[in-house]
């Protein structure tokens, strides 16, 4: 087990190693859990037998002390499930979800979860992985959903959504677009379902998506309000044409993250010969381009 201390010392981060031995688990138990009990606010579980007997065997069943508002799941095994389902989860509001496959017994864990994670692409098929996700919190109450898996089928991302219209913020790494079937009736009504009922105003994509991708989440999201994107170089040009030439959509922020200085510049010249603006504003900060308009 190893500790974790953030710099503003308000929070302590505990996860998983087999290399302490019960004793010491104890030991860190009495010492550090403890005394720190209303500063823990992240768990991280896994498979690690003694962590588990530190978390969930009486008298040091620490979760109906804490205050957990981040739990993570990295490849818990069912009995670990099972113990979950006994103690109070109130308090988490982020469900961070590291394992490939969840299990089936996962039943009403966090009622009150607003924003989830997954860090890798699930082993099962999203239908079952879905009905599991549905038993342990509720779909319809998240409002931000975060991708970071790099190989997420598109057709997953779109069978998420349609099972959580309120979701305003929606951050991916991948965006695979050769998986859709443009042919198919019913994966068209999906998207246009969404189209329609989504409220993503904030999209976040941490990859270099080419224009087809940027056109893409536009016309499927067309509330967004805020776009942060990393661009190919090569793509700024026709990627903010498109974007300042839409003028139906509600689009007014735009963040350019890991480029050069130059940009700035360049990206002046571009909106003045094209005449694409007579009012924006726009800042290079950190790396990153920021432009309003």
């Amino acid at each position: 087990m190893k500790r974790t201390k953030r710099q503003n010392n308000d929070l302590i981060q505990f996860s998983n190693s087999n290399k302490k031995r019960k004793l010491e688990n104890q030991k860190y138990y009495q010492n550090i859990l403890i005394p720190n009990r209303h500063r823990i606010k992240i768990v991280r579980l896994s498979s690690n037998p003694f962590t588990t007997d530190i978390i969930f065997s009486p008298p040091c069943s620490i979760l109906n002390f804490i205050h957990l508002e981040i739990f993570t799941l990295d490849n818990p095994v069912n009995s670990i499930c099972s113990k979950i389902e006994k103690e109070n989860l109130n308090s988490v509001k982020h469900l961070y979800i590291a394992s490939e496959e969840i299990g089936h017994n996962c039943v009403n864990y966090f009622p009150n979860v607003k924003t989830l994670s997954i860090k890798n692409k699930f082993s099962k098929s999203i239908d079952s992985t879905i009905a599991t996700l549905q038993c342990m919190i509720p779909l319809m109450q998240l409002t931000k959903l975060i991708i970071e898996c790099f190989i997420f089928p598109i057709k997953n991302i779109i069978n998420l959504l349609y099972l959580t219209p309120n979701i305003h913020t929606l951050s991916l790494n991948s965006l695979l677009l050769n998986d859709m079937n443009k042919n198919s009736k019913k994966q068209n009504e999906i998207l246009q379902y969404i189209s329609k009922k989504n409220k993503i105003q904030k999209l976040v994509l941490n990859w270099r998506p080419s224009l087809s991708n940027i056109q893409f989440v536009v016309d499927l999201f067309p509330r967004l309000k805020y776009l942060k994107v990393e661009m190919d170089r090569k793509e700024i040009k026709q990627i903010i044409q498109f974007l300042l030439s839409k003028t139906h959509n509600k689009t007014r922020n735009l963040c350019i993250f890991k480029v050069p200085k130059v940009c700035l510049k360049q990206t002046k010249i571009l909106i003045k010969s094209e005449n694409l603006l007579n009012s924006y504003s726009i800042k290079y900060i950190n790396k990153d381009l920021h432009f309003w308009w």
